[in-house]
Order: C-alpha cells, then structure tokens, then sequence
C-alpha cells in the first residue's frame, strides 16, 4: 500500500485517501483515480417500442394488438383539448333537469309580451279619457268643392255650411224630446262623423247616447231572439237611450226577423219622443221603401229632419294625399 505524509501534522496515511484523518486537511499528492460511475443498463429501443405521435385534437385513439399500452388517459378515450367545445351554461350537473328555449320562441314570447303591455297601455289611456290612436270628432263641416251643383242651386260648400250650423244647434239645444235626423249622401261626406260629433256634444251635456251600426244591431238582436233563456238587454236600451244613433242603414242583412226587430224599435222610441239619428247611402226613397216596408220606412223618414251631403269622397281625398 502506497503512503504519504500529511505536510501540515505529518501523519502517514494511505495515499488513496484525499484527506488527511488526522487534521482533515487535503494532502498535496497524487489524486486517487475517480470511481467509473454507476449507469443502470438501457435497453436498446426497437422500430415497435418506439412512441407514436400525438394524434390531432379530437381524435379517438385506438390501440393495436401488441402494442404497448398508451398512457392512461388517452386510449380509448376521446381526447379534450383547449379546441373542443367546452360545455354551455345550459348544462347543469347530473340528474338536473335542462330546459333549453330555442331563440326564436324567445323572440315570438318578447313580442307577444310587448305587444299586450301596449294594448294594456293604450286601453287604460282610453278609459282615462285619452287615446292616442283616437281623434274626437268636432262640429266642422269638411272642405267641399266651390263649384256650384245643379240639384243645389248653389256651391256644395255653401249647402254643407248651413247644414253644419244646423247641427251645432241641435247639439247645443238638444232635449230627449228633440226631433231625430236623417244624413242620406255618397260615402266619404262625413255622415258618420257629423253623427259622432253631436253626439260628443249631447253626452258632455250629460245625457245619455249610445251608438250602433244597423249590422251589429241586427246581429245582436238576432243572437238574443233565438236565445229564449235570456232577455234583450241590447234592444232595451237601444229603447230607453236619450239618443241614439243608427249608422249605415242598408249594410244589415234584411230578413224578417229583422224588420219586426227594427219596426219594434222605431216604434217605441217614436211614441216616447226619444230623438234618434240615422245615416244611410239609401238616397232613392223608393229603394229605402222597398228595403224596409212602407211601415217602417214612413216611421224612419216622418220623425226627422233630411239632410242630402254632397261633396266629394273625404276619404279618398285623404289618401290621395299620402
């Protein structure tokens, strides 16, 4: 065994050792041979063993026989990604129920909903007195022609001005003993509207008015006749109204159910003197005549005051315009 003395305490030791024993101190010499390092042996890696490449995203994995098993995870599984779908709010844990509403029934829902929330609106506004969608109808008389018009004897303008002055004063004065009035013309004169605006000004007066189209009063009064378990709430007080006002006779559907409907009617508001106001496109009295019965026809035009509009088409002037 080789030795050799430590310079510094001089202590023999084996030269193999870098250090003295003694002191501790590293011993100027020959530096021991280093010690082969330990490797664990590695096998040769073959063409089968070697890894397979990562497969695209999404993919399904499958293994072939006698291959090495994958790592665990990915055979036979499908492989998430931070390019797959991740899951919606709609989803929920298992066992909860999912209830997915498609966007389109979303929209019909939201329409619907806003659609009654306006109509709610608007008839709350009405029954306060108010109404976008109405314009309250006033005495004024609508611009007719200057041209003068033979069956007149003067300009339609004119006629129709001392037919409005009329009416303001049969509105202004009116009584439930008042006499009734007839408008008969072409459609589009204004007939309705001047029946409306008097009867604006006798109901602010605090009477009572009630107004009726002859179609919806002949059907009304139909469906209550054949109806025997009920009385006729409608044609009493179409009866018992301080005025009322029967627009567009000629548009009912006639039958004879219908006439003795419309003679019981007349009848008894002429005997009570309740005043009634009638329109009609009917100008020929033997055409009014022919449709109603003479009865009922003498009845109609023996309790008011005529009045023939004349002029042109108001409504389709109207529309010419937009």
């Amino acid at each position: 065994m080789e030795l050799k003395t430590c310079e510094y305490c001089g202590t023999a030791y084996d030269a193999r050792l870098r250090q003295c024993p003694l002191c501790g101190r590293t011993a100027a010499g020959p530096a021991a041979p280093a010690e082969p390092e330990r490797t664990s042996p590695v096998p040769e890696k073959s063409a089968q063993s070697a890894p397979a490449e990562r497969p695209a995203p999404g993919r399904r994995l499958r293994q072939d026989a006698g291959a090495p098993k994958a790592a665990r995870g990915y055979a036979g599984k499908r492989l998430r990604t931070a390019s797959a779908p991740q899951p919606s709010d709609a989803q929920s844990a298992p066992g909860e129920a999912v209830y997915a509403i498609p966007k389109w029934m979303m929209t019909v829902l939201c329409v619907i909903l806003g659609a009654a929330v306006l109509g709610g609106a608007l008839l709350a506004f009405s029954r306060l007195g108010w109404s976008p969608l109405y314009r309250e109808p006033t005495l004024e008389a609508p611009v007719q022609p200057a041209e003068p018009e033979p069956e007149l004897g003067g300009t339609p303008r004119d006629y129709m001005g001392k037919v409005l002055a009329y009416c303001q004063r049969y509105a202004n004065s009116f009584t439930p003993e008042s006499r009734g009035l007839m408008f008969i013309g072409s459609a589009g004169l204004g007939k309705t509207h001047m029946a409306l605006a008097i009867a604006d000004t006798v109901l602010n007066r605090g009477f009572d008015v009630l107004y009726t189209s002859s179609a919806a009063l002949a059907a009304q009064l139909g469906r209550e006749h054949f109806d025997r378990a009920a009385e006729d709430p409608w044609l009493d007080a179409c009866k018992e109204a301080d005025l009322l006002i029967l627009d567009d006779l000629g548009t009912e559907y006639i039958s004879q159910l219908t006439i003795s409907v419309l003679y019981e009617l007349i009848n008894t508001r002429m005997l009570c003197h309740r005043p009634t106001i009638y329109t009609s496109n009917i100008v020929d009295s033997s055409i009014f005549e022919a449709r109603y019965t003479e009865k009922v026809a003498s009845r109609i035009l023996g309790s008011c005051q005529i009045f023939k509009f004349f002029g042109t088409d108001q409504r389709l002037k109207r529309g010419g315009k937009r």
